[in-house]
C-alpha cells in the first residue's frame, strides 16, 4: 500500500462535493445501537462544516468505544479531504477496507485518489472491486475503462524499456502485471511467452504458446523464435551442425545419432550395452554415437567400424526410429497399417516401416 500512497499524494486534491450531498457512512456501515446517538450528533456537526478539529477529537474518543466502527473512522477521511489534507485521509480509507473490503465509500474514494494521482492501476483496483459489490455505478465503469488503458499502456511502455536494455525477467513482470489488470489476452500472453524466450526459459513459453493456438491465437514468428532458441539449447556450440543437418539433401549415420540423443535426452538413461568403435575419435558427435550404438538405436559395423560420414537409407532411418519408439514405450494404439506399395509384407523391416508409418 505504500507505493499507491506515495502516488495518490503525488497531485491535488480531489474536487468534492459539498458537505450535504455526502453520503453518510452509518448506511454502508451500521452503527451499534448504545453508540448511534453519539454519531448521529458528530455527523450532523460534520455537514455543518463548524468545529471539524472538536469533531475529530470525539471521533477519536468514539473509536476507543469501539475500534472497528468504520462510519466513524469514514467521516474523519471526510473532514480531513475537505480539509484538503489527502496526505491523512488516505490512511483512513485504508484503515477502513482493513476492516470491511467491501466498504464502497472507502473503495470509491480511494479509487478517485489513485485517478488522480495517475496510478491506473491501483485506480482499476479499487474501481472493479467498487462494481463487484455495488453494479449500479454504472459512471464507475467509464473511468475504470479508461484507469486500465491507462495503465496497462503504462505498463506496455515500460516493459517495452526492458526489453531494450534486455532487463527480460523486468519484463516478463510488468506484462504479468499487466495480465493480472486486463484479465486473458493473447496479445499480452505472446509478449510474456517473448521475454520468457528470451529469458531462455523455453518450456514455459512452448506451454503458454500451446494454450494459445488451442484458443486460435497462433503466433508463427514467435514459435519460430522459441524452437531456434530451444535448438541452440540442444546443440550449443554445435549450432553449425545443426544447421547444416537442417539443409542438407541426405543425413549422416552421426547426424541420425545426433538428432535421436538431442532431442530425446532420456535415451542415456537407458541400459547400454558398450561396444568398441574404431573411427569416431574425430567425430562431432562421438558422444552421441555411443549412446546410439551403446543402446542398439544403430549397429556399428561388423568390422567395429562406424562410418560416421556415411549417408543413411530410408531403411536404417526407420529402423532406427522404430528402436527409438519401443525403447521410450511409445505405441500407435489401434492405427490401421499403412499400404506401401514397394514394400512387401516378407521384407526383413516391413514390420519396423509399419510401426513408424502408424505412428
Amino acid at each position: 500500500m505504500n507505493a499507491i500512497l506515495i502516488a495518490m499524494l503525488l497531485f491535488q486534491s480531489l474536487l468534492l462535493p459539498p458537505r450535504t450531498a455526502m453520503e453518510n457512512p452509518a448506511i454502508v456501515s451500521p452503527v451499534p445501537q448504545k453508540l448511534r446517538k453519539d454519531y448521529d450528533k458528530l455527523w450532523i456537526r460534520f455537514v455543518s462544516g463548524r468545529e471539524d478539529a472538536k469533531v475529530l477529537k470525539d471521533l477519536d474518543k468514539l473509536l476507543k468505544k469501539q475500534t472497528d466502527l468504520t462510519a466513524a473512522m469514514t467521516i474523519g477521511a471526510y473532514i480531513e479531504m475537505h480539509r484538503g489534507s489527502d496526505s491523512t485521509a488516505i490512511p483512513k480509507l485504508l484503515q477502513v477496507l482493513t476492516v470491511n473490503p467491501n466498504d464502497r465509500i472507502a473503495l470509491y474514494y480511494l479509487g478517485e485518489f489513485a485517478f488522480a494521482g495517475r496510478d491506473y492501476a491501483g485506480a482499476t483496483n479499487f474501481y472493479s472491486r467498487l462494481l463487484a459489490v455495488d453494479a449500479t455505478r454504472s459512471e464507475i465503469e467509464g473511468k475504470r475503462q479508461k484507469a486500465i488503458l491507462l495503465s496497462t499502456e503504462s505498463l506496455f511502455q515500460t516493459a517495452a524499456r526492458a526489453e531494450q536494455e534486455k532487463r527480460f525477467g523486468d519484463a516478463e513482470q510488468l506484462y504479468r502485471k499487466a495480465l493480472e489488470i486486463v484479465g486473458r489476452n493473447s496479445g499480452i500472453e505472446k509478449k510474456i511467452a517473448e521475454a520468457l524466450m528470451n529469458l531462455g526459459r523455453t518450456e514455459e513459453a512452448r506451454e503458454l504458446l500451446e494454450r494459445l493456438r488451442h484458443e486460435g491465437a497462433v503466433d508463427e514468428g514467435l514459435e519460430v523464435k522459441v524452437r531456434e532458441l530451444e535448438d541452440l539449447g540442444r546443440w550449443g556450440t554445435e549450432i553449425v551442425f545443426y544447421r547444416g543437418l537442417r539443409s542438407a539433401e541426405s543425413l549422416t549415420r552421426e547426424q541420425l545419432a545426433a538428432i535421436m540423443v538431442r532431442y530425446f535426452p532420456q535415451v542415456a538413461e537407458f541400459p547400454q550395452n558398450r561396444q568398441i568403435v574404431t573411427d569416431t575419435q574425430d567425430s562431432w558427435a562421438r558422444p552421441e554415437i555411443q549412446v546410439s550404438v551403446g543402446t542398439g538405436l544403430i549397429d556399428a559395423l561388423p568390422n567395429h567400424t562406424f562410418q560416421p560420414s556415411t549417408s543413411i537409407t530410408r531403411g536404417l532411418f526407420a529402423l532406427s526410429m522404430s528402436r527409438l519408439l519401443r525403447l521410450l514405450g511409445v505405441s500407435p494404439g489401434d492405427a490401421p497399417g499403412v499400404p506401401v506399395p514397394d514394400l512387401a509384407p516378407s521384407h526383413a523391416l516391413y514390420g519396423d516401416i509399419q510401426l513408424v508409418l502408424r505412428s
